[in-house]
Formats: C-alpha cells, structure tokens, sequence
C-alpha cells in the first residue's frame, strides 16, 4: 500500500513567507504612507557657492601687428617663425638706398630755405625799409612844411582884408594876400596827397615784408621737419620688437617691393593669456575687476585659475540686453592655445559652515513653501517646514527649521510639487 504525501512543510513556508510579506508591507505603508519611498541623510554643515558662468575664447594679452611706414623694403630679417623675442629685439633692417638718395636732395632744400629766410629777415629787408622809411619822413617833412606855409598864408590874408575894409590897403595888396594863400593851399594838398601814398607805400612794404618773413618761415619749417624725417627713417632702419612673444608669422621676403600699411609680420605673447567674455548688465554686479575665476579649458578638460583684468566701459547692445566685453586673465600653461573654447565661473554668492540638506530632499507645497520630510514618534513621515537660502543646484542652504545632524527623508520620486502626507491622509 503507497503511503500518502504529507504537506504540512509546504503550508508551514507559505505560511512563513505570507507573515513576512505582510509585515514588510505594514512596515512600507507605516512609514511611507501611500507606498512611497525614501532614503535617509543627516543635515549637513558645509560651505556652499553659487556662481555666474560665461563662455569665451582663450586669446592673448598682447599682440604686435608690424606694419610698414613707408615704401622701404626689407634689407635683412633678424628673425624667422617661430623664434621667441623681447622688446627691443631688433627684428629687421629697412633697406637704406632710397633714404640715402633723398637726404641729399633734402639737405640741399633745407639749405636753401635757411638762406630765403635769413635774406627775408635781413639785408632785403634793411635795403627796403630804408628806403621807403627815408620816403615816408621826406613826405611827413613837405607835408608839415606846407601846413606851416598854409597857416601863415592864412594869416596875412586875413590882415589884408580887415585892413582893406578900413581903407588901409589897396586892391592890389590884397588880391597879392589871396594868390599866396591858394598858392599855399595848393602846396599843402599836394604834399597831403604825397604823404598818404608815401603811407601806403609803406604799409604795403611793411605787410609784404611779413608776408616774405612768414612764407619763408613755413618753407623752412617745411623743409626742416621733410628732412628731421629722413633723418628718423635713416636712424629707424633697424626695426624692433614692442611686445614679448613668439614670431607667428612673416608676410613679407627680403628685398621685396613695400608700401605703406603691408603687414610684415605677426608677434603674439603666449605666455599671457586671457578669457574673452561678455557680462549682461544684470550679472556686472558681481563682476569686478581684480576678482578670482576658475576658467575650465574645455577641449583639454583642464581647469585654471584665472582673475577678472578689465571691464569695457562701453557695452553692446544685442536683444534687449547690455553685454559689457571682459577679460579674464588666466595663468599659462604649455597645452593652452589661443582660439580655445573656455568657462569661466566667477563667484556669485558664499555661505561658510551652514546648514545644508540635499536639494532632492527639499519639497514645496501648493503656497510654495519649502519643507522637508522627518520621521515622527512612530517612524512615518511628517512635512518639516524650513526657510531655504542660496542652493548650488546640488545642496540647499537651511536658515531656519534645521539643525547640523537632523535625519530627513529624501522621496525616491522626482515629483517637487507635492502635497505634504499628514498622518490621515489617503
């Protein structure tokens, strides 16, 4: 006869297992309430940052762009690509033929205008002056010797006729009275008319002289700096470095045709770098010159410490928002180059040893007021109302509703807009 299966150990695991799952699920809805779950973390006391990020091109501090000034070619180049300079560093000599050719021809045009002026200044001026000084006192002479003989004719005639009214003198006598006076009136007009050219004359020669002073003046002055000029060119043939930095590149070969302006060559300092940014005008207040920056170099991964070196004063306008150009001083490094993308973080706002939780444990209600979960007496979560300060994006700065070590509960769900589970509710 078979013997019959016993199934009392079976019954006795499924019982066990049945206990257990329903204990775990008292314990899930006694502490999260509608199945929710949550991590644990303590409040933490650390420093906490915030920070204003831009975007910007590495570039150099300081660059020189040799340019020609003037139409003198390059005899010798000193340097080649490449090659690291100094300031000061002679670069390339001018070639000094033409120069040469029109210092001759300057020297002699400078000497000639010496000699116009001087000659303007001295002996023709003596000679003309003389001579119309000797005119113009002849002329003042007649005209003051025929205002004399005017009056005394006027005179005599003015006795002959009262006295030829009393009967004392003839007709005749003062018919002689009257052809002296218009003989002296005709003197008198002649040597006034003598005098006012002789004045004329005078003037004339005065202005001319200036004018001959002056012309000759500026025709020398002209002259000098034509060939003060040269004179630079002949001592500047030997052109030099104005900026530290690396010869990048040279436009020009030796012995070659120039005019002015042709670029010649490039230098630019590699070992002074700086961040090109732009500050809209809400974030310029905490901008300032002088100021830290952390400057990650994005293709290299590389992370600099950098310091804000000058603010433009001038903005650009673009969508309704000032942008102020800035520039980042960052310190160099072998594997920088310039024309690299870069983020520059500069310092917003700064807690020390505060009160922190993570952000993800911070929830806010239907009124927005910030809370956090806590265990209650009985283990189940309750909302803890907190006064929130500044936030990283990763932790949250606790004013008050916190202290250093309290325990919250973090929800496993990225809802962040909940209503706060009362015990109660369902």
């Amino acid at each position: 006869m078979k013997k019959k299966k016993s199934w009392t150990p079976l019954i006795i695991v499924l019982c066990i297992v049945a206990v257990l799952l329903a204990a775990g699920a008292f314990i899930l809805l006694g502490r999260g309430g509608n199945n929710t779950r949550y991590a644990e973390e303590a409040a933490k006391r650390q420093t906490i940052e915030t920070h204003y990020t831009f975007k910007g091109n590495v570039e150099s501090m300081d660059s020189q762009h040799v340019i020609s000034t003037s139409n003198l070619s390059v005899k010798r180049f000193h340097v080649k690509e490449g090659d690291y300079v100094k300031t000061g560093d002679v670069l390339f000599d001018l070639d000094d033929k033409a120069i040469l050719s029109s210092m001759e021809q300057l020297t002699a045009s400078l000497e000639i205008a010496k000699i116009n002026y001087e000659n303007a200044q001295g002996l023709n001026k003596d000679q003309q002056t003389t001579q119309i000084n000797n005119n113009l006192a002849s002329a003042k002479l007649s005209y003051n010797n025929a205002t004399n003989a005017l009056n005394l004719a006027s005179q005599a005639y003015e006795r002959m006729n009262a006295l030829y009214e009393a009967g004392g003198v003839s007709k005749v006598e003062l018919d002689n009275a009257r052809n002296s006076y218009d003989t002296a009136k005709s003197g008198y007009d002649s040597a006034e008319i003598a005098l006012s050219a002789a004045q004329k004359n005078y003037d004339n020669l005065t202005l001319s002289i200036t004018q001959s002073i002056r012309i000759s003046g500026e025709q020398l002055n002209q002259a000098q700096a034509s060939y003060d000029n040269i004179m630079r060119q002949k001592n500047d043939l030997s052109v030099k470095a104005e900026v530290n930095g690396e010869i990048v590149e040279i436009h020009v070969s030796e012995n070659e045709s120039l005019t002015m302006g042709t670029r010649i060559m490039d230098i630019v300092d590699y070992d002074n770098l700086k961040i090109s940014i732009r500050v809209d005008e809400y974030d310029l207040p905490a901008v300032t010159v002088g100021k830290d920056a952390n400057v990650t170099i994005n293709a290299l991964k590389m992370d600099v410490p950098g310091t804000v070196d000058s603010i433009s004063r001038e903005a650009i306008p673009l969508a309704n928002i000032s942008y102020f150009p800035t520039s980042v001083k960052i310190a160099s490094n072998e594997l920088i180059r310039v024309g690299l993308s870069a983020e520059v973080k500069i310092l917003n706002q700064r807690s020390e040893e505060t009160v922190t939780v993570p952000m993800r444990a911070v929830r806010f209600d239907e009124e927005n007021r910030a809370f956090v979960y806590r265990r209650d007496s009985r283990g189940r979560p309750e909302p803890n109302y907190i006064t929130v300060g500044i936030n990283d994006a990763s932790i949250v700065e606790v004013l008050s509703g916190l202290s250093e070590g309290d325990v919250v509960l973090i929800p496993l769900t990225s809802t962040q807009i909940v209503r706060p589970f009362r015990p109660g509710n369902r």
